[in-house]
């Protein structure tokens, strides 16, 4: 497994979307450390530098997902320099003799102005910093991201990640679909787990329809707080 995420990341394995660089790698035994950007390790470079609008979609979408995690599990969450505008990898320390010995570099970007702007797409910092706004008032607002509990249900599927975080009776469901496929789950399911029938999502601001699944988006994050 782990010589697979390594291949996967540093872009080796068919099909992969990732473009991190190997770090300490040993040839002998094939194990190495990644380095690179959140952007470029989740699929942001490639997809911009082939074109793909979708590709590009998914790749904030799978930014979005992970920090919508970390924003959300417990503690203080860490910001990466740079991520809060989707920046990519800076290979600039390659052609530096007292830094192109280290790969982690990479993801260690010159973020002055006039420098970055080849790293930075705007369109994408627009919603990456958005995003993060977002979650920033959310967390500033709930009382369920105070020092609270986290639990974690039974999995209910193999490509969602969920918990539940609780402040007394006020509790709110974290759906988090790790997979490129449309999942579904069963809203009596969601009800159990916040112990409330009405609930909504603190990311989208929508509320609960009447149907009896509720569809998940391929790397879709919902915060879903009991009402």
């Amino acid at each position: 497994h782990r010589h697979f995420l390594n291949r996967f990341y540093s872009g080796q394995f068919q099909g992969s979307f990732s473009k991190g660089v190997p770090f300490q790698h040993n040839p002998d035994t094939g194990d190495m450390r990644i380095c690179g950007s959140s952007a470029s390790l989740t699929g942001l470079e490639k997809a911009m530098e082939s074109g793909d609008e979708a590709e590009t979609e998914l790749s904030i979408k799978r930014m979005q997902l992970l920090y919508g995690i970390a924003y959300s599990i417990g503690g203080i969450p860490l910001l990466y320099l740079g991520d809060e505008w989707g920046v990519l990898n800076d290979y600039s320390y390659r052609d530096d003799p007292g830094k192109s010995y280290d790969s982690r570099w990479v993801h260690r970007p010159d973020l002055r102005e006039g420098v970055k702007s080849d790293r930075v797409h705007k369109g994408v910092a627009d919603r990456m910093t958005s995003f993060f706004k977002l979650m920033a008032g959310i967390r500033s607002e709930e009382p369920v991201f105070g020092n609270t509990d986290t639990s974690f249900p039974d999995q209910i599927d193999a490509h969602l990640f969920c918990f539940v975080r609780s402040n007394g009776a006020d509790k709110m469901l974290v759906i988090a679909n790790f997979s490129e496929h449309v999942r579904n789950v069963n809203v009596e399911w969601i009800s159990d787990q916040i112990h409330s029938v009405r609930f909504k999502d603190l990311l989208s601001d929508n509320s609960r329809t009447d149907a009896s699944q509720l569809k998940i988006e391929p790397y879709q994050l919902l915060w879903l707080k009991a009402v």
